[in-house]
């Protein structure tokens, strides 16, 4: 025990001074490769005196030439930025000269403009991370006193992005439960039906769920359930993902928590005390004040991509990157027993239970007491107690691990089992180091892993690349380079990841499996449910409602505190925050107002109407380019100066307010506009023009009915 802690506390010592286990490859190849410039360094003769005519160098110990080149060739890929940024140059030039909204306008405005400009473009070629380039941004502003340091910092203080970061603790209590995983198998089923009617049957309730619950972790759970769907009935995954992903956006225009766009308008509107609506009063924004507008904006989205998307001239059928395997990828031996609680696969033929033509994956064999099934046929049937034998790629590996808490790994016999609930562990990808006395050359049941690292040997691969077959786990002899796919807790980076007997040790990402059993299921359930309910009926506020949900989530084994708190997406909730600074110094410097002066002068023609459709133009343009968050936070100020400019006849605010919340989510037409967009365009394989080719038409259509719907309506 004494060993243990001190090794814990060097290793923790260690871990002070480097990145984030999640990045444990990279600081380790980093760390490999400063110790190989070292030895070459010490290796490498002393360099001879540099004469003058030599070029110089600079630090980096790059010739100036070769910076040179290295800037001209940004410059070449980055013309277009450029060229963009340069009209907005001109064009701003001319507003000011000519458009009298302009006259009188501080250089700070200007400033503030010339600012936000350059990130957008900069979030549209993506240059730095989205939250890295929010801040910068701000950092200038508030360096040349373009918003004051409080200013800076009211995104921080804001409920509704509190609301947000609560928000994502709710979702992953009802996923780590495998709630929604059960829910998607019910729908889909094994069996091939007609594209138009599988959409029908996904979107509606993943939709329906969105509006609810947040959608990149519905999104998240469902891609991989989704490609092992398509695989079974040979459907091509971009024909449903991004019809999907439209889906889970569009569901979460239905009510005010659906989507993190709904709560930050709702919040910066109800924080501005000078809007009010037509009777005066301060704007208030209940749960289900969009729902009406937004059930229609929804139905319309559904039925256009359930008509489109099969269209194969809409959206074509991909070949997935999961398809076009490495032909000499690492592949792991793994057995997984089929426990009482395999839900998925007892009494279920190979086929039916989805486990043919697996992305990566092959099942071997299916060993049934002292029989063995090899290769297995497509109507072979699954029994409680079989043995499956899988051959597969470490991805599908952890696919298989995460889907069903009923697949137990076999693990090294002799050793008794983790004490931990397995709901608690993850995979962590382990190379066994050449110079290892405790490993190399020893068989596997011989090293006691239970005993000596507190894990569990999962699955083998060789070094030399030959896959170890006809071999029992505990009888493999380990070599140095050998892989090991091992299950363990929590700590275990932190005690081993810089043990001398690994040459690496690399945590595998959201790899733990789901609490799946009813109990849980039905108390995340009703906790989600019950934060609607009382939220709805106005009892208390959003925000109090989903502190109480996420506390009762913990209190109630759905998710402990270590998975509530990586369940918040520090870097959107950083976006967020940073974004309402950039918003304020468009608001106090008076950009905003000129803007809104310029539009409301230009556009007073076509009356109120015509000022919704510019304010979801504007919008949609916008977050097809930067975060949706962003978007919304810059344009808020510009909405905001047009509805107390009061010149506009007819102009409702809360119609105002509910355009930009729909416009706000309206990323349909490019893959960087928002999160799950990237998750799709990623899983599908799909090219940009895909984006622009399906979603346009969708664009155009949900923008006449939103703004003509908040007209009417509101």
């Amino acid at each position: 025990t004494m060993v243990d802690g001190s090794v814990l506390e060097q290793n923790e010592a260690k871990d002070a001074s480097t990145t984030d286990p999640s990045g444990g490859m990279e600081a380790n190849q980093e760390t490999w490769m400063e110790q190989g410039d070292t030895q070459a360094t010490k290796a490498a003769p002393a360099p001879a005196p540099q004469s003058d005519d030599e070029e110089k160098m600079e630090p980096n110990g790059r010739s100036m030439t070769e910076a040179w080149q290295a800037t001209l060739a940004f410059l070449r890929n980055k013309w277009v930025l450029f060229l963009v940024l340069g009209l907005l140059g001109v064009g701003y030039a001319l507003l000011g000269t000519l458009a009298t909204a302009f006259d009188g306008l501080s250089w700070k405005a200007w400033f503030s403009l010339a600012s936000v400009t350059v990130l957008v473009g900069c979030l549209a070629v993506g240059i730095l991370p989205t939250h890295v380039l929010f801040a910068i941004t701000l950092g200038v502003l508030v360096a040349f006193q373009c918003v004051s340091p409080p200013d800076s910092l009211v995104g921080f203080s804001n409920v509704g992005v509190a609301t947000v970061a609560i928000l994502f603790m709710v979702a992953n209590g009802v996923t780590r439960t495998n709630a929604l995983g059960i829910m998607f198998r019910y729908f889909m089923g094994n069996k091939r039906i007609s594209l138009r009617l599988a959409l029908f049957k996904i979107v509606t309730p993943l939709g329906l769920a969105s509006g609810f619950l947040n959608n990149t972790p519905i999104f998240a759970m469902a891609i991989p359930v989704i490609l092992r769907w398509c695989r079974t009935v040979q459907y091509a995954p971009s024909k449903l993902l991004m019809p999907i992903n439209n889906a889970l956006i569009l569901g979460g225009t239905i009510t005010l928590i659906g989507t993190s766009t709904n709560l930050i308008v709702s919040g910066l509107a109800e924080s501005d005390q000078t809007l009010v609506d037509k009777e005066g009063n301060p704007l208030s924004f209940g749960i289900f004040g969009i729902t009406k507008l937004g059930v229609i904006y929804f139905g319309i989205g559904v039925i256009y991509v359930v008509i489109f998307a099969p269209i194969d001239a809409m959206l074509p059928a991909r070949q997935t990157y999961d398809s076009q395997i490495a032909e000499h990828a690492k592949e792991y031996m793994v057995s997984m027993r089929v426990s009482s609680k395999a839900k998925t696969v007892i009494n279920q033929t190979v086929e039916s239970a989805g486990l043919r033509h697996l992305r990566g994956l092959f099942l071997v064999e299916i060993q049934r007491g002292p029989s063995i099934i090899p290769a297995p046929a497509p109507d072979d049937r699954i029994e409680e107690g079989d043995v499956l034998v899988f051959s597969g790629q470490i991805d599908t590996v952890v696919d298989l691990y995460k889907r069903d808490a009923g697949l137990v790994p076999i693990q090294t016999e002799g050793e008794e089992p983790m004490l931990s609930p397995r709901f608690t562990h993850s995979l962590y990808e382990v190379v066994v180091s050449p110079n290892s006395l405790l490993l190399n050359g020893r068989r596997i049941r011989d090293v006691g892993f239970r005993q000596q690292f507190g894990a569990a040997v999962v699955a083998v691969a060789s070094s030399s690349g030959s896959l170890i077959m006809n071999q029992k786990l505990g009888d493999i002899e380990l070599h140095g380079g050998d892989t090991l796919l091992v299950e363990a807790g929590p700590r275990f980076y932190r005690r081993w990841g810089r043990n001398p007997n690994f040459a690496l040790v690399y945590p595998l990402k959201d790899s733990s499996p789901p609490r799946d059993d009813w109990p849980h299921i039905i108390v995340s359930l009703t906790i989600a449910a019950a934060m609607v309910a009382i939220a709805a009926a106005e009892v208390t506020g959003i925000y109090t409602t989903a502190i109480v949900a996420a506390l009762a989530m913990l209190l109630t084994g759905c998710q402990n505190i270590r998975e509530s708190g990586a369940a918040i997406d520090i870097p959107v909730m950083l976006t967020i925050a940073l974004a309402f600074g950039v918003g304020k110094s468009i608001e106090t410097t008076g950009a905003g107002a000129a803007i809104a002066n310029f539009i409301v002068w230009w556009l007073k023609p076509l009356g109120a109407i015509g000022v919704l459709f510019a304010i979801y133009v504007v919008v949609a343009i916008l977050t097809s380019v930067i975060t949706n968050n962003g978007a919304v936070a810059i344009m808020f100020p510009i909405v905001s100066g047009i509805l107390k400019d009061g010149t506009v006849s007819n102009l409702d605010p809360y119609s105002a307010m509910y355009v930009l919340m729909l416009a706000g989510s309206a990323s349909f037409s490019t893959p960087i506009g928002y999160q799950t967009n990237l998750m799709a365009h990623s899983a599908g394989a799909y090219q940009f023009s895909d984006w622009v080719r399906f979603g346009l038409g969708l664009q155009i259509v949900l923008m006449v009915v939103g703004v003509v719907g908040a007209f009417y309506l509101y």
